[in-house]
């Protein structure tokens, strides 16, 4: 972490003096260890942070609200939070990083304004986050991710042998051989919400499974790993390309023709709908979350296409090419929208369906329709990015 942030210049923050709304103080050495607070950061100075991605899970949530807020401000004792949050306050302390933001604290929750306007701010959460925790090894927050790792051995189908082996030392041990892992994801990379929190974040330390990551924007640097290391790297090798390319873009770094290819696009556009056809891959709770999960990155990328208007999670300039998405969710008639579960947005876009999704062809086309006006309005506070109530097309 000090490395990176004092040798790479690629990975530097974007320069700002903003904060997120609310921050988790987390206690100095002489201050008691046993208490956190919740404070505001109005008027505050910028300070170093650390964010949280995680899976919420089903149930068992501490979340922060109307009625609580005040109390939570006033301290917030850590053996009363989940176990993935305590984790985290663990890290952050351990890192001498001074705050930490979590979603389910930091934001009110039952305060529909105010949900809608932080979930606004991810971009700059996560953007300016010093380092983003990833617990990718738990599926929801009671587990904690600092515990024993999992045996790769429980994998299903995982076949092994032991053999002796002489070490260097002339001491005997076993070693054990098995096959490649090629098909494992993690809990938290089965999340939409993450996608968008682990590509907008410039420092990423996860703790997966069978192994702890770190990995930042400095092509040159090797990820630093341990446990099984190199076992779920080609499942990585893609997600790590993308997120480091998208940053790069979104830097205004420039990025040659050679480096892309139709699995790593380059052209910004192109990387869009790559982004948007990945993360339709994953799971929400909430199918009405469906645009909002990323609209953290739809709003970074609206830095990149200044002339363009943002339609419901499709570009004005490219609706003729881009309104070619179909869905893998099988027909249900009892749906209100009769495809999958109703999920949130107009018609014409993606995300008025739920699930996997692609979109045909891969090269621009001339149309053979022109787009005569699109509008779309969006929840209170939530920007021009956010979840969609209403959308009109006309062609």
């Amino acid at each position: 972490l000090q490395n990176c942030l004092s040798n790479h210049p690629t990975c530097q923050n974007p320069s700002s003096n903003s904060l997120p709304t609310r921050l988790i103080s987390i206690p100095q050495p002489h201050e008691n260890q046993e208490i956190v607070h919740l404070w505001n950061t109005k008027d505050q100075k910028a300070v170093p942070y650390a964010a949280l991605s995680y899976c919420w899970g089903q149930q068992g949530q501490v979340t922060t609200s109307a009625v609580n807020l005040q109390s939570y401000l006033d301290g917030i004792a850590v053996k009363s939070l989940p176990q993935t949050i305590q984790d985290a306050i663990e890290i952050a302390r351990n890192l001498a990083i001074p705050n930490l933001w979590v979603d389910s604290l930091c934001i009110i929750q039952d305060d529909p304004i105010d949900k809608a306007t932080e979930i606004a701010q991810m971009p700059l959460v996560y953007s300016q986050a010093m380092l983003t925790i990833a617990a990718s090894r738990s599926s929801n927050v009671h587990e904690g991710f600092l515990g024993d790792r999992f045996d790769i051995f429980d994998l299903p189908g995982m076949d092994h042998i032991q053999l002796p082996y002489r070490c260097l030392d002339g001491t005997h041990e076993i070693i054990t051989v098995f096959d490649a892992v090629s098909s494992f994801t993690e809990p938290l990379d089965k999340r939409a919400w993450a996608l968008q929190e682990r590509f907008l974040s410039s420092r990423l330390l996860e703790f997966g499974c069978m192994q702890t990551r770190w990995t930042c924007q400095l092509k040159e640097n090797a990820i630093s790993a341990d446990g099984y290391r190199g076992i779920l790297d080609r499942g990585y090798d893609k997600l790590d390309h993308l997120s480091r390319t998208t940053l790069s873009l979104l830097r205004g770094d420039k990025i040659t023709s050679t480096e892309a290819t139709e699995e790593f696009p380059t052209d910004p556009y192109e990387l869009w709908r790559e982004l948007v056809e990945k993360y339709c891959d994953r799971e929400l709770t909430l199918k009405s979350d469906r645009l909002s999960a990323i609209s953290g990155l739809a709003t970074r990328f609206a830095d990149l296409f200044l002339d363009d208007q943002y339609c419901a999670g499709i570009w004005k300039s490219r609706l003729p090419r881009d309104l070619l998405w179909y869905t893998y969710s099988p027909y249900n008639p009892d749906s209100p929208d009769g495809i999958g579960e109703p999920s949130q947005g107009p018609s014409w876009s993606w995300g008025s369906a739920s699930g996997t999704l692609d979109f045909l062809g891969t090269r621009p086309q001339d149309s053979a329709f022109d787009i005569v006006d699109c509008k779309t309005q969006t929840v209170r506070g939530g920007g021009l990015y956010g979840a969609v109530t209403a959308g009109t097309l006309t062609v």
